[in-house]
């Protein structure tokens, strides 16, 4: 005896549409790379690319060496990680390829903001529509500039607290490296350092009281 065939299943245009929201997001990362990558110069690689070569030749500064008038004066070097792997990249393989590892790195920052919306609940629409948001007031970093790799520091460190409070992912040693790398590459300044161990402190004190709460509900620690 023949069985009738079973009927075709017809995905709903509703659900069609999700995955084209998803590909409009993924379209959408990808043009935002590509003009990063083919911006124009900004005027303050030149800056970024001779602090570069004078950390390798002399160290990291800790006065000004540029200037008349304030010659000698204090002088902090915020950005001096991302100048020096700046100027190592553009010596050695280019500019062009300068400007695709910024445009990479633009691209990966765009994706973290995505996954994260996700991650938080937001649905396909409503996070293609941040991402959005989110592009055009980033707007002013579309090109090879240090405040590129602010929200790909940013993503990884919140993505890495979601991941821990999700019990995904180990709580020690994970807050050393992102933080450290991130203030060296992008800001060493005191309010960045205090601002970016809030994080941290928050991390600590959520650990502390769900190891705090396992004790109290496992039996076998009454005993100790």
């Amino acid at each position: 005896m023949i069985e009738p065939a079973a009927p075709p299943v017809v995905e709903s245009p509703a659900r069609a549409s999700l995955h084209n929201y998803t590909l409009l997001a993924a379209l959408l990362i990808v043009f935002v790379g590509l003009v990063t990558f083919l911006a124009p110069t900004d005027p303050d690689v030149w800056w970024h690319l001779r602090n570069g070569r004078l950390i390798l030749e002399q160290g990291v500064p800790n006065h000004d060496v540029y200037s008349f008038t304030a010659l000698g004066r204090p002088w902090l070097v915020q950005e001096w990680l991302t100048e020096v792997a700046m100027y190592a990249t553009q010596s050695t393989i280019g500019y062009g390829a300068l400007s695709l590892l910024f445009g990479i790195a633009q691209a990966a920052g765009a994706v973290l903001v995505y996954l994260l919306l996700r991650a938080r609940g937001a649905g396909r629409l409503l996070a293609l529509v941040l991402l959005m948001f989110y592009l055009v007031f980033a707007t002013p970093t579309w090109g090879v500039r240090p405040q590129v790799l602010t929200p790909v520091f940013l993503g990884t460190f919140y993505l890495a607290l979601t991941l821990y409070k999700q019990d995904r992912l180990p709580a020690r040693g994970l807050w050393a490296l992102p933080v450290l790398t991130w203030a060296h590459a992008r800001s060493f300044r005191a309010s960045s350092m205090r601002a970016t161990s809030r994080p941290c402190a928050l991390a600590s004190d959520v650990s502390a009281s769900s190891r705090s709460a396992s004790s109290r509900r496992s039996p076998s620690s009454w005993h100790r």
